[in-house]
C-alpha cells in the first residue's frame, strides 16, 4: 500500500519524520525509585538512567539519516 502524500496526510508524515530524525529531546533522563533489575544488571534505587531518543529511532530504520516521509 502506498503511503498518502497528499494535504494534511502529506504534512503530517513530513512532521514525523522530521521528529524521528531530530527529536525534540535527544537524552532522556529518569531517577530509580526503587531498585531494579535490567537483564543482568541491579539497578540500586536513586540511580539515573538515560535513554537516547536518537540512537532509538537510528537502530529501528534502514537507511535512518535519509529523509523519507514514506515510511
Amino acid at each position: 500500500m502506498a503511503a498518502d502524500l497528499t494535504g494534511t496526510a502529506c504534512i503530517d508524515r513530513a512532521v514525523n519524520e522530521s521528529l524521528r530524525m531530530y527529536p525534540l529531546f535527544g537524552v532522556a533522563q529518569r531517577i530509580t525509585s526503587a531498585g531494579t533489575q535490567i537483564g543482568d544488571t541491579h539497578v540500586p534505587a536513586d540511580s539515573v538512567l538515560c535513554f537516547n531518543h536518537l540512537a532509538y529511532q537510528e537502530s529501528r530504520f534502514e537507511d535512518p539519516t535519509r529523509f523519507d516521509p514514506a515510511r
